[in-house]
C-alpha cells in the first residue's frame, strides 16, 4: 500500500528540479529573432516597399526615402511584435497542455505538470496515463504497458514490481490497463526516449483553414499585383516617362493590391483566442479548433462530471435479503481499486475502510452494463457494477425482481445505482465466474452542476443540440436530462439500439439521451451525426474514448479526470470538466470567428480605395493622391486596427442567438466580398469627389491633405461600424476604448507629421485649417452613417 512508501517534500522537489532541470526532452530551439525577422521581411508588401525606398535613393530623393524608411520600420516592428506575441502564447499553451503526473508530495497526492517530475518522485500510474519519466515499479496491479514508442511492437507488455525489464517503465509509454506505484529514476534527456529526442526536427504546425484561405487570397492578389505593376510601368513608359519614374506608381499599385495583413492577423487572432479560451478553462491544443468550436451544431457530453458535479455521495446502502449494510459495504470496498481515482470508489472506501488481504487477480471493467471484480488470496471474489451486469454472475434468486424494481425507482430519481455481489472461487479462472450471491445495492447522489440548465438553454437558443452520452441506466439518464433542462429528456436510446443500422440512424436523429453506451457506440454516433451534416463536439475521458474524440470535429477531453491518451486525441481540453465552461468556449469560438470575418472584410475594404485612387489618378492623369509612403502609413493603421481593435472586440449581442456557422462555407463568401467592395467603393467615391473639388479651389498640397484626411476618417468610420452588428446607438461600440485609442494614435501621428518641418514637405500634406477639418469630419461622419444603413433595413422592413 502507499503508506509503505514515502514521497518527496515540496522543498526537496524544488531542489531536485533546480539540480536536474525540467523533465523536458530536447526541444528544438524556438524560432530565433533572426528567423522571425526573415519571415517578416519575406512579406511581398514589405519587399515592394523596400524596392520603392531603393528607387527614392537612386533618384536622390533622400527625404522621401527616409520617411518611407521610417514607416517601413514601424510596420516591420508591429508585424515582428505580433509574430513574437503569437509564438509566446502558443508556447505557453503547449506547456500547459503537456502530460500530467500524480505525485506524492508532502504526504498528499497532487496532480502536477509532467515537466515538474524529478528523480525520487513517487508516482501513481493508472489506465490511460503516459509515463512521464523512467521509473521503477514498486507496486503493479494488472499493469499493462504500450511500449511501441521504443520497441515498435504494439502488443501489451505486462509489468510487475521487481528487478529487470518487467519492473521498469519508460518515459513516453502508455498505461493500457491496471494501476501501479513507481519511483522516478531518470528524467528529461537522461531517459531512454530522451536519448532519441536529440535527432528530432522542428515540426511546423499546419495552417488553419482560415489561414490557408487567407494565404491563397494573398497569393492570387500578389500575382495580380505583379501583373498590374508591369502594366502600369509599361503604360507610363509608353507615355514617355523614364523607367525609374514609371516604376514608382507601378510598385505603389502592387503594394496597395495585396492585403498581406490577412495571414498575420489570422495567426494573431487564433493565438489570442486560444489564450482567452484558456482563461475560461478551455485549453485549445490545435488552433483550428478555435474556428470549429463556434460551428458546433451537436454537442455530445458525458453525464458524470460534465453535467453533474462528480461529487459522489453514498445516499443509500440497501442490503439484499440475508446481507447487512456492513457486509455490503465491505464487499463493495473489496471490489474497488486500492488507490482509486473514481469518486464512487473513494466514497465507498471512505465509508467501509480499506479492505484487508492481497488482490490475487483482477478483472477490469467489462461488459454492458459494465462490471469489475477482484479475487483475493483467501478465495473471496467481490464484483460491483451495473445491476444487470452483476446479476449475470449471480445464482438465480426469486428476490431479484424486487431488487430490480428498487434499482429502477432509485435511478428514476437521478441516482447512480451499483449492484454488489460476492462469493468463493476455486483457483484463478480466466473469465469472471458466476454463482455469486447478490449482497445489495449502493446508490450515489451526484448533483447537477450549478448553471447547467441555463447553459443548456443558451445552447438551444444558439441552435446547438445538446445530447447526453452515458453508460448509466436509462432511468438515471432520463432524470438527469430533465433536471438539466434538455428539450427531449424522454427521447432515450440504448447502446443496443445502435447495433442495427436503421435504428441507429433514427436514434441519432430523434434522441437526445443515450444510455448504456459502450465506447464503440460513441464513435458510431459521431459518424452518424457527421453523415447527417452536423458539426460534432464530443467530450470523453478514457482510453476507449480516444477514437471517438479523434473522429469528432471538436474532441473535448476532460482535464481533471481525463487520461493523457484522451487528452492527446482531443483538440480541446476542458480544464475543470464543466459543461458551463464548454458552452462559454463555444461562445468565445463564435466571437473569435466573427471578429476574424469582420477584420477580413475591413482589410479588403480599405484596400479598395487605395487601389482605386492609384488607378484613377493614373488614367485621368491627375497628380497622385497616395504615394508609397502614404500607403505605408495606412499599413500602420490597418494592422493595429485589426490585431488590437477587432481582436479585442468582445461578444456581440447575437453571438449565441443565431445558428452556428457552416464550416464548409468559404472563408470569404461572395456576400462578404461584395460588402467589402461596396464599402470600399463608397470611400473611394467620397475621396475622389473630395479631391476633385479641392483641386479646383485649393492649392494641390492642401487638396491632397484634405482628401487623405477624408480617406483616413472614412476608414476609421468603417472600422467603427464593423465592430458590432448592432446599430450605432447601442453603447457597446461607444465604450470600446481600444478603438478610440488607436484612432487617436493614428490621427495624432498624421497631424504630427504634418507639422514637423522635416516630414511636412515630403508628405506634401500641410496642416488643415478649421474649415477643412469640419469638412473632413463631416465627410467621415456621412460615410459612417451610410455604413449603418444595412443594419437598419431589416428593422425597418
Amino acid at each position: 500500500m502507499t503508506e509503505a512508501f514515502s514521497g518527496l517534500s515540496q522543498a526537496q522537489a524544488q531542489r531536485l528540479l533546480a539540480e536536474h532541470g525540467p523533465n523536458d526532452l530536447q526541444r528544438p530551439q524556438r524560432a530565433a529573432w533572426l528567423r522571425r525577422l526573415g519571415r517578416v521581411l519575406g512579406e511581398p508588401t514589405l519587399l515592394a516597399l523596400l524596392a520603392v525606398l531603393a528607387l527614392y535613393l537612386f533618384m536622390g530623393s533622400r527625404g522621401e526615402a527616409v520617411l518611407l524608411g521610417l514607416f517601413v520600420a514601424l510596420v516591420l516592428t508591429i508585424t515582428y511584435v505580433e509574430e513574437g506575441r503569437t509564438e509566446h502564447v502558443v508556447e505557453a499553451l503547449g506547456r500547459f497542455a503537456s502530460p500530467r503526473a500524480v505525485a506524492l508530495r508532502d504526504g498528499e497526492w497532487r496532480r502536477i505538470a509532467g515537466n515538474e517530475v524529478v528523480p525520487g518522485d513517487l508516482l501513481r500510474l493508472a489506465e490511460g496515463d503516459r509515463v512521464p519519466a523512467d521509473v521503477t515499479l514498486l507496486e503493479a496491479h494488472d499493469l499493462r504497458m504500450d511500449e511501441s514508442l521504443l520497441t515498435g511492437e504494439s502488443a501489451a507488455v505486462f509489468k510487475r514490481e521487481g528487478e529487470g525489464e518487467e519492473g521498469q517503465a519508460w518515459a513516453g509509454c502508455r498505461v493500457l490497463g491496471g494501476q501501479g506505484l513507481a519511483r522516478v529514476t531518470s528524467t528529461g534527456l537522461k531517459t531512454r526516449v530522451g536519448e532519441l529526442s536529440r535527432s528530432l526536427a522542428r515540426i511546423e504546425p499546419d495552417p488553419t483553414p482560415f489561414q490557408a484561405a487567407a494565404e491563397s487570397v494573398v497569393r492570387w492578389l500578389g500575382w495580380i499585383g505583379a501583373a498590374a505593376c508591369l502594366g502600369v510601368v509599361g503604360l507610363n513608359w509608353g507615355r514617355g516617362t523614364g523607367l525609374v519614374q514609371a516604376l514608382l506608381p507601378g510598385l505603389t499599385l502592387a503594394i496597395a493590391l495585396v492585403p498581406e495583413e490577412l495571414p498575420v492577423i489570422l495567426t494573431v487572432f487564433m493565438a489570442m483566442g486560444s489564450r482567452r479560451l484558456a482563461r475560461h478553462q478551455v485549453l485549445v491544443q490545435r488552433l483550428p479548433a478555435v474556428e470549429t468550436l463556434g460551428a458546433i451544431s451537436v454537442l455530445a457530453v458525458d453525464k458524470t462530471g460534465t453535467l453533474t458535479a462528480n461529487h459522489m455521495r453514498l445516499a443509500h446502502v440497501l442490503p439484499a435479503a440475508g446481507a447487512t449494510q456492513e457486509s455490503l459495504l465491505a464487499a463493495g470496498a473489496r471490489a474497488c481499486e486500492p488507490e482509486p481515482f473514481d469518486p464512487m470508489e473513494r466514497e465507498i472506501l471512505a465509508r467501509a475502510g480499506i479492505p484487508s488481504g492481497r488482490i490475487a487477480k483482477e478483472w477490469e471493467l467489462q461488459g454492458l452494463p459494465p462490471r469489475m471484480g477482484h479475487l483475493y488470496d483467501d478465495g473471496r471474489l467481490a464484483v460491483k457494477g451495473g445491476l444487470e451486469g452483476v446479476l449475470e454472475h449471480c445464482a438465480p434468486n426469486p428476490a431479484w425482481e424486487a431488487v430490480r424494481a428498487q434499482a429502477q425507482r432509485l435511478a428514476a430519481q437521478g441516482l447512480r445505482v451499483l449492484g454488489v455481489a460476492e462469493g468463493g472461487v476455486q483457483g484463478q479462472p480466466d473469465a469472471l465466474p458466476g454463482g455469486l450471491a447478490l449482497l445489495g445495492l449502493l446508490a450515489f447522489h451526484d448533483p447537477i452542476r450549478p448553471g447547467v440548465p441555463e447553459a443548456v438553454a443558451a445552447c438551444r437558443k444558439a441552435g446547438i443540440r445538446v445530447v447526453m452520452l452515458t453508460g448509466d441506466a436509462p432511468e438515471t439518464a432520463r432524470a438527469i436530462a430533465a433536471q438539466a433542462g434538455f428539450e427531449r429528456p424522454d427521447a432515450v436510446a440504448l447502446g443496443r439500439d445502435l447495433e442495427d443500422a436503421g435504428r441507429a440512424v433514427a436514434a441519432a436523429r430523434d434522441c437526445d439521451v443515450f444510455a448504456r453506451l459502450a465506447p464503440r457506440h460513441k464513435q458510431t454516433l459521431v459518424k452518424l451525426w457527421s453523415d447527417q451534416g452536423q458539426v460534432v463536439g464530443m467530450t470523453g475521458d478514457g482510453v476507449n474514448d480516444a477514437p471517438a474524440l479523434a473522429q469528432a470535429h471538436v474532441g473535448v477531453a476532460m482535464g481533471e479526470r481525463g487520461t493523457d491518451v484522451a487528452r492527446e486525441a482531443a483538440s480541446v481540453v476542458l480544464v475543470d470538466d464543466s459543461f458551463i465552461s464548454l458552452v462559454e468556449g463555444v461562445r468565445l469560438g463564435r466571437e473569435t470567428t466573427a471578429n476574424i470575418l469582420r477584420a477580413a472584410v475591413f482589410v479588403l475594404a480599405v484596400h479598395v480605395p487605395i487601389v482605386g485612387l492609384v488607378l484613377l489618378c493614373l488614367f485621368l492623369r491627375l497628380p497622385p493622391l497616395v504615394s508609397a509612403a502614404q500607403v505605408a502609413f495606412l499599413e500602420l493603421f490597418i494592422g493595429p486596427a485589426c490585431s488590437i481593435v477587432f481582436e479585442r472586440s468582445r461578444s456581440a449581442e447575437d453571438a449565441m442567438a443565431r445558428p452556428p456557422r457552416d464550416p464548409r462555407a468559404p472563408f470569404l463568401s461572395g456576400k462578404r466580398v461584395f460588402y467589402s467592395v461596396l464599402q470600399g467603393g463608397l470611400i473611394l467615391a467620397m475621396v475622389t469627389l473630395t479631391y476633385l473639388w479641392a483641386m479646383a479651389r485649393l492649392p494641390l498640397p492642401q487638396a491632397r491633405s484634405l482628401a487623405f484626411t477624408a480617406l483616413m476618417l472614412g476608414d476609421l468610420g468603417l472600422c467603427w461600424t464593423l465592430l458590432s452588428p448592432a446599430p450605432f446607438w447601442k453603447a457597446e461600440r461607444w465604450l470600446n476604448g481600444w478603438f478610440w485609442g488607436v484612432s487617436a494614435g493614428v490621427m495624432g501621428l498624421l497631424e504630427l507629421l504634418r507639422h514637423l518641418s522635416f516630414t511636412a514637405p515630403v508628405l506634401e500634406m500641410p496642416p488643415l485649417n478649421g474649415k477643412d477639418w469640419v469638412l473632413a469630419l463631416g465627410l467621415g461622419l456621412l460615410a459612417t452613417l451610410w455604413y449603418e444603413v444595412p443594419k437598419l433595413l431589416p428593422r425597418l422592413a
